[in-house]
């Protein structure tokens, strides 16, 4: 936001343009989020808004298991964050339809401030998961894995009897789910600048870990 003894000069303006030039060409697309008070500034520079979708599958097809080979890693400890950092290095996206890559330091700005107390080595899968319970809903905030894995066996250790649903905070490409996807309408809004031959899924929502 431009300090109000600074706005009326085009600086913004002077910025935006100055980014798209410098970075158009290097990446598939460029994102942004914005809120909702100056929804009628990026689409002059080619942005348009993107409803996102949440993905959520029930838990009739799962039943809790004992959380064997279930390491807790803490984003306050150097060393964990140091091997968090590496691990996701070698990362696999986590879907083809829409998934976020080169954001290794964006995650660890998550793991070490929002969810230092909420991430899982899965020793079983070779994976790491950010996720927590809340009321009735166990949130999934990343999975980070070197291959393919299946979820389900991870999600049937960290439910409980009083769990009702799974949200996906990324968009899920696992094979053994089939999540459904309802609106979702946060307090900001994804803008996206895309090539004109570049057509973007019906249904996505962009991974939460790498939102600046």
């Amino acid at each position: 936001m431009t300090h109000p003894d600074y706005r009326g000069r085009g600086l913004s303006a002077g910025l935006m343009t100055k980014v798209i030039s410098d970075y158009e060409n290097k990446c598939d697309l460029m994102y942004l989020f914005a809120n909702r008070s100056v929804l009628n500034f990026y689409p002059k520079f080619g942005f348009k808004p993107y409803e996102e979708r949440q993905f959520w599958i029930g838990t009739d097809e799962l039943k809790p298991s004992p959380a064997n080979g279930v390491r807790k890693l803490n984003g306050m400890n150097s060393n964990d964050l140091k091997f968090i950092h590496e691990f996701a290095s070698k990362r696999i996206l986590l879907s083809s339809k829409l998934a976020a890559e080169g954001t290794e330091n964006i995650l660890m700005f998550y793991c070490s401030n929002v969810f230092n107390e909420d991430i899982y080595l899965m020793e079983d899968e070779n994976a790491i998961v950010l996720l927590k319970e809340e009321q009735e809903t166990l949130h999934v905030y990343d999975v980070i894995s070197e291959a393919k894995i299946h979820i389900k066996p991870v999600l049937s250790k960290f439910i409980s009897g009083r769990t009702k649903e799974i949200l996906f905070h990324f968009t899920p490409g696992f094979p053994d789910i089939n999540p459904a996807a309802r609106s979702f309408h946060p307090d900001e809004v994804l803008f996206i600048r895309t090539p004109e031959e570049l057509m973007l899924p019906a249904n996505f929502k962009h991974p939460l870990t790498s939102q600046a």
